[in-house]
């Protein structure tokens, strides 16, 4: 019985440690960006980027010097070993352009051995992918 209890108490542990950043608020940063062709080769960097995105369960939001986009989210896969250092999260939704256009788009934030990157993919014959090193990667209160 003592096993079954322990047992027990170890799922419980690891589960809610994995999923301890999940369904929360985050914000993300990140200074410069790759620009990668559809086989994911670098075609260009940009070092002085500064790019903010920041989203919940919902919504989510990037902000760059440039501009800032909004979007909807339609559904985040989200699987965290150490939360917001090792695992990752899938976020998939709508991007609304200040021009009125919606284009599908996926986030992809990806944690291994320490090092945190974004890829965005925004589903457009003209967007290519960009890929984020993330300075910042925190629950945002």
């Amino acid at each position: 019985m003592k096993q079954i209890f322990l047992c027990l108490f170890i799922s419980i542990a690891i589960g809610s440690n994995t999923f301890s950043q999940c369904g929360k608020k985050c914000i993300l940063s990140a200074t410069g960006t790759e620009i990668l062709n559809d086989q994911n080769e670098v075609q260009l960097k940009d070092t002085l980027r500064i790019t903010t995105i920041k989203y919940d369960s919902k919504n989510f939001e990037i902000v760059s010097e440039y501009s800032t986009l909004y979007g909807t989210i339609d559904s985040i896969y989200c699987n965290w070993k150490l939360p917001f250092k090792e695992g990752n999260t899938y976020i998939h939704g709508i991007l609304n352009f200040e021009n009125g256009d919606q284009r599908i788009t996926k986030l992809f934030i990806n944690g291994k051995d320490g090092k945190l990157t974004l890829l965005v993919d925004i589903e457009h014959p003209e967007a290519n992918k960009m890929r984020f090193v993330l300075d910042k990667f925190k629950e945002n209160m």
